[in-house]
C-alpha cells in the first residue's frame, strides 16, 4: 500500500472554506461551480431521495436558556439515539402548502427537507453563529425564497413553542444524573491544569478543560470522538473513541 502527503487549495489562496465546499473539493468537484450547500450534502449522505422541488437545509439541535437565547449551539452534542427521538417529535409538525421531512443524521445534526412548487433556496440562516443570542428569523432574497423563509419560520415557531421541554421533566432528569455521576466544579486549579495540557499536547482549551476535569476525578478512560483514539495523556487517562472498536 502506498500513500502520499501533500497540500491542497480547496477554493482559493487565503480562503477558508466551509465544510460544504471543502468536502466537494476533496471529492474532485469545483466548489465555485458546484455550490450545492450543506443541506443537500447531509441529505445525500443519509441516502434521502431529493426531488427537483425540494429545498434541503442542515439543522443543529441547540439549547435555549430561560430568556430564549442560545446557550449551546450544538445542544451538548447529544447522542444520536436522543436526537432521533427528538426528530420523531418534529415529524409531527405540518406546515400548510408544503411537505415537511425531518431526518436524523448524527448527534445534534438533522436534515429538514421542504417539498413543494415555487420554493427558492436563497434563504438566510437562523443560526446567529454565537451563543447568548436568540435564533434569527429566516429571510428570503427573492419572492420564491421568501416563501421558503416563511415556511422555515413557521416550522421553527411550532418547534420551539409546542415542543419545548417540560421543566419538571428536565429537573427529574438532572436529579437522576446527579445521583448517577460525580460532578466536577471547574476551579482555578482545573483551569491552570487545562492550560498546561493544551500547551503540552497542542489541544484546544475546551478539550483540555475536559481532560483536566477527568484527570481531577481520577477517570481512567475519557470517551471522545474528537481526540486521538488510544492516546494516553498525563500517564493517567486513555482516550477512547466510542465509535471505534474494540473499546477499552
Amino acid at each position: 500500500m502506498r500513500s502520499e502527503v501533500g497540500l491542497t487549495v480547496p477554493v482559493g489562496a487565503g480562503i477558508t472554506p466551509g465544510s460544504g465546499p471543502g468536502h466537494l473539493a476533496l471529492f474532485g468537484y469545483d466548489p465555485l461551480k458546484f455550490d450545492i450547500g450543506r443541506g443537500v450534502l447531509e441529505a445525500t449522505g443519509i441516502d434521502f431521495a431529493l426531488t427537483p422541488t425540494d429545498v434541503a437545509a442542515r439543522g443543529n439541535f441547540c439549547t435555549l436558556d430561560g430568556a430564549g437565547d442560545i446557550s449551546d449551539r450544538r445542544a451538548g452534542r447529544v447522542a444520536t439515539e436522543t436526537s432521533s427521538k427528538l426528530v420523531e417529535r418534529l415529524r409531527q409538525i405540518s406546515v400548510p402548502g408544503v411537505e415537511v421531512f425531518v431526518e436524523p443524521v448524527r448527534e445534534h445534526r438533522f436534515v429538514l427537507v421542504l417539498r413543494g412548487e415555487g420554493l427558492g433556496d436563497a434563504v438566510t440562516t437562523t443560526d446567529p453563529q454565537r451563543e447568548g443570542s436568540p435564533p434569527l428569523a429566516a429571510k428570503g432574497a427573492d419572492a420564491s425564497s421568501q416563501r421558503t423563509a416563511q415556511v422555515v419560520n413557521e416550522f421553527v415557531w411550532i418547534m420551539s413553542s409546542k415542543y419545548r421541554v417540560d421543566m419538571k421533566l428536565l429537573s427529574d432528569v438532572a436529579k437522576n444524573l446527579f445521583l448517577l455521576y460525580r460532578m466536577d466544579v471547574v476551579d482555578d486549579r482545573t483551569i491552570a491544569a487545562a492550560i498546561e495540557v493544551a500547551m503540552r499536547y497542542r489541544l484546544s482549551y475546551w478539550d483540555s478543560l475536559i481532560v483536566s476535569s477527568a484527570i481531577k476525578l481520577n477517570c481512567p478512560i475519557l470517551y471522545s470522538e474528537d481526540l486521538q483514539h488510544e492516546q494516553v495523556l498525563e500517564k493517567s487517562i486513555t482516550i477512547a473513541n466510542p465509535f471505534l472498536s474494540p473499546l477499552p
